[in-house]
């Protein structure tokens, strides 16, 4: 039983819609709205998603030999480089870029000086996925993801491979680079999903209702 929560700590809010989040759009749907922070719509409801993941990618690793990383690689205007998969597991930012941790650090602290948040890019990587997975037209692989992706809290954006980056490049290059290593395995899928954080709570920026 959770015996840490601190409701009073939301009061803030409780006549304000936060941008971005769904207090608002739940209150007009189903006449109700919970904003002491354990709605149905919290982000809390990701740490089921994580205990899962954790035991799927485990299974799909042992199983089928598949691999799945993940990182950040974009916090505001830093831009990270995938360095060092060894040092994603240590340092608190999920960085594989050694060189840019203590810019991340500066910038957190900034940020929780001035009251303030800011949007990051996480990319993930599939090694050893096997051609065929997913179905025809509606429930392609790809729809999968980015169904799935898109459903969790914040996130605001889904590239799979070069996704928008396609645009300024020319087809027969990037069609190139596609090419498989065996009939059956494709050598790695990449994923990249965009988070846009809600603005901090109590803002004065922030709409009221009453």
């Amino acid at each position: 039983m959770l015996t840490d929560q601190r409701s009073q700590d939301y009061s803030a809010i409780k006549d304000v819609f936060r941008p971005g989040h769904a207090d608002y759009t739940y209150e007009q749907k189903y006449g109700l709205r919970d904003y002491r922070g354990g709605g149905r719509s919290s982000a809390r409801e990701t740490a089921m998603r994580v205990a899962a993941g954790a035991i799927a990618k485990k299974y799909l690793a042992e199983k089928f030999g598949i691999e799945i990383r993940g990182c950040l690689t974009q916090m505001g205007d830093i831009p990270l480089e995938i360095k060092d998969w060894s040092q994603v597991e240590q340092n608190p930012f999920f960085c594989p870029d050694p060189d840019k941790i203590d810019a991340l650090d500066e910038l957190m602290r900034a940020l929780k000086k001035e009251g303030d948040s800011i949007g990051a890019k996480v990319t993930v990587v599939a090694s050893g996925v096997p051609a065929g997975l997913g179905e025809p037209v509606f429930d392609r692989l790809d729809a999968d993801i980015a169904h799935a992706l898109m459903s969790i809290n914040a996130v605001k954006g889904v590239e799979i491979g070069d996704g928008f980056d396609v645009v300024a490049k020319m087809m027969s290059c990037v069609a190139a680079r596609t090419a498989t290593k065996s009939p059956k395995t494709v050598s790695r899928a990449t994923m990249r999903a965009a988070f846009l954080v809600v603005s901090a709570a109590g803002s004065k920026s922030l709409p009221t209702w009453r």
